[in-house]
């Protein structure tokens, strides 16, 4: 049961670091043939081609008498209980507005923000029956960090001040919040990396090692509650990734591409081994086995997650299943932590042809994968695919001077269905001519000149390269005639982090015309900004307590002010839907970098449109 919880938890938390993709391609919808060409395929016969479903090769068996597994996809508030086997248990919904502690069962326990509650206290945490729907309040905290489940205890870290931290766990049963003092005085003594590696509870490690690592600025060491033992892990060791009763697996910095290298340490004899040099994440922990993901991209924009294992005891490795993504699917950053090992198999996220999707595969005894199989609903399926096909198209360039790769650039663009408008092809020329000109302003050049020889320092790292990414989000027909096109992107030029940005486009069917918000909307410039400004204001206003609030000030007037000069009728970011449209303020516009997009909807039935 515990490697169980540890194998969830890892699923629930892992990050994923999205792969740049090589050489300009076209890639076709029935993802069967690739084309090079400078126009996107606009023929009768480019339709989106349902894929052939695969006959079912599980063997026979009664149904499952052992415990059903959760399964979560990223933020999604949604709950999937499946069996060993590969069998359906039922899918249930979660608290919105929640974030993921672990389960016990049918028991979610979850924390969040209480922004009503009129104390010091900012974080509640709750648990929560999937089978009855009923929820209760375990206890509330002044903050926690790196919370998670184990053994009928909540547990988590609070900074006490001074840079090292203290642990706390809290009782589900009664509520009560107990200091473990014994770790936190050990903690405040060897306190540096612990925000990167305690990501368990001390009980656990203590229970599966017996011991825990502790940090200072030059060392780790090991402590069994008795004594303090150094260790001489690699000098470029970068993250602590897990430990046992005889090794301690260590990554080091990842490079440009999100890969580094991945160690066992040996703490009986002090060697280092070589586990993986293209390791970009650990997912699970499960009957012995560590297992870990490497990406390999496709020219045409595919991307394959290939997960691999270690046994933690004979320490041979081997593939355990290949995950994908295709152009199409904006969520697949999350699909990667979906991979969930068990007794008969793995459960993964697969990320495909406008869906994404519960998969499950049966291994064999002898090891090899049997099958392999969806389950249950879509976890998510796109709009697009009823309409259309989605290509994409990539570049990147390489240092004239070192040889090392400085820029990689990705764009996908939609194709409507030639059948669907007389003016499909002007349309696809407009959204080709979109992808083709962000591909001028930020492609990649070859080979890209240094500016001075110390550029090249910096070169073969995350910071050494510029990345520019634009998806597909979706696209969909609204209101009988008009096609909508939303895209995703993501930019890269240096520095802590890049700048996402979303885009909308819309089209008018029955003219293959691109229309603006200043053909749309019936009344001045004026009378749109002070529209915008409301709606914005009211925003704030529906914040209890506006401390809250997303934005940079709580002044309701102020911030109808900087909303009101920010609106611009065909600048801002407009998207649609049936029966509403949406504004999407990016980062920095009107709130920090943290709040990420700030998205106001605003209903048909308040603003004068003048649809067709």
């Amino acid at each position: 049961m515990k490697k169980k919880l540890i194998a969830l938890l890892l699923c629930i938390s892992t990050m994923m670091l999205i792969a740049g993709c090589s050489i300009t391609k076209v890639l076709d919808k029935d993802m069967d043939m690739f084309v090079s060409s400078d126009k996107p395929e606009t023929s009768s016969k480019d339709v989106y081609k349902i894929p052939k479903k695969e006959p079912d090769l599980r063997p026979v068996s009664e149904p499952s008498n052992m415990d059903p597994i959760p399964l979560v996809f990223g933020y999604d508030k949604k709950v999937t209980y499946v069996f060993p086997d590969g069998t359906l248990e039922g899918t249930y919904e979660i608290p919105t507005y929640s974030t993921l502690i672990g389960f016990d069962g049918f028991t979610v326990y979850y924390y969040a923000y209480d922004i009503y509650y009129d104390g010091d206290e900012k974080e509640v945490m709750y648990s929560y029956d999937v089978k009855t729907k009923t929820d209760k309040e375990i206890c509330r905290i002044e903050f926690g960090s790196f919370m998670s489940y184990y053994n009928g205890k909540i547990w988590f870290l609070c900074p006490d001040g001074d840079g090292s931290y203290k642990e706390y766990y809290a009782d589900v049963n009664t509520g009560e919040v107990v200091e473990n003092t014994e770790i936190s005085d050990i903690l405040g003594k060897y306190s540096a990396r612990h925000d990167y590696d305690y990501r368990f509870c001390s009980e656990r490690f203590f229970d599966e090692a017996g011991y825990i690592l502790l940090y200072d600025a030059d060392r780790t060491y090991m402590y069994d509650k008795e004594t303090v033992v150094a260790l001489s892990l690699p000098k470029d060791a970068y993250e602590t990734v897990y430990w046992d009763d005889t090794s301690v697996y260590v990554n080091t910095m990842s490079d440009y591409e999100g890969t580094c290298i991945l160690y066992r340490y040996d703490i009986k004899d002090s060697t280092v081994a070589t586990v993986s040099d293209k390791y970009q994440g650990t997912l699970a922990i499960y009957d012995n086995r560590l297992y870990w993901y490497e990406s390999e991209n496709e020219s045409n924009g595919e991307t394959k997650y290939h997960v691999y294992y270690i046994d933690l005891d004979t320490f041979e490795t081997g593939e355990a299943v290949t995950m994908r993504r295709t152009p199409g699917i904006s969520e697949y950053y999350t699909a990667i932590s979906s991979f969930t090992p068990c007794e008969t198999g793995y459960f993964y996220a697969e990320c495909g042809l406008g869906e994404i999707k519960w998969c499950y595969s049966y291994v064999s005894a002898s090891g090899k994968v049997v099958s392999n199989n969806a389950i249950a609903e879509p976890i998510r399926e796109c709009k697009w695919k009823e309409i259309g096909s989605v290509q994409a198209v990539s570049n990147e360039s390489y240092c004239a001077k070192c040889g090392k790769k400085t820029e990689k650039y990705y764009e996908e663009f939609f194709v409507l269905d030639s059948d669907l408008s007389p003016f499909a092809k002007d349309i696809n020329d407009t959204l080709y001519g979109i992808c083709q000109s962000n591909l001028a302003g930020y492609g990649a050049t070859d080979p890209y000149i240094p500016a001075n020889d110390s550029e090249c320092e910096s070169h073969g790292t995350y910071m050494g390269m510029a990345s520019y990414e634009h998806t597909l989000s979706d696209a969909k027909i609204i209101k009988e005639h008009y096609l909508t096109v939303d895209m995703n992107g993501y930019m890269y030029m240096g520095g802590a982090h890049g700048m996402p940005f979303t885009g909308h486009y819309l089209f008018d069917l029955n003219t293959g015309k691109e229309v603006l918000m200043s053909d749309l909307f019936n009344g001045t410039e004026e009378q749109f900004k002070e529209l915008i400004a409301t709606k914005v204001k009211e925003d704030l206003l529906s914040y209890e307590d506006p401390e809250y609030a997303p934005y940079y000030t709580t002044d309701p007037d102020e911030l109808y002010e900087s909303a009101y000069e920010n609106a611009t009728l065909d600048l801002l970011p407009v998207g649609f839907n049936e029966k509403d449209l949406y504004i999407d303020y990016q980062p920095y516009e009107m709130g920090p970098y943290a709040a990420g997009f700030i998205v106001i909807y605003i209903s048909y039935d308040d603003i004068d449109l003048k649809w067709d």
